[in-house]
């Protein structure tokens, strides 16, 4: 459901040369488990693996960083705590 519209924000940007003076981040405070709950209506929260993407504004295209365990639980290769995704967004637009 995210897909065409996160691509048409992407592109749209990028025709009107915004793109590299707009950084945009895709992600929550928290990511879903990799598991149906009880009801199978939803997934759980979960703080120890989720996934974020950033582009635009210099965020170097295609890299990606860190890695979660095998089920998608917890991270377990280049974990970032939140502040640190925080100040480093905080550094790229000079604050």
């Amino acid at each position: 459901m995210v897909d065409r519209p996160t691509s048409a924000l992407l592109t749209d940007l990028e025709q009107r040369g915004l793109l590299e003076d707009t950084l945009v981040i895709f992600g929550s405070e928290f990511g879903r488990l990799p598991s149906a709950q009880g009801n199978e209506d939803g997934r759980d929260h979960n703080i120890t693996g989720y996934s974020m993407f950033l582009a635009g504004a210099g965020v170097k295209k295609g890299f990606s960083h860190g890695a979660t365990d095998e089920l998608g639980i917890n991270a377990v290769d280049g974990r970032m705590h939140v502040n640190d995704l925080h100040a480093n967004i905080a550094c790229a637009h000079g604050a």
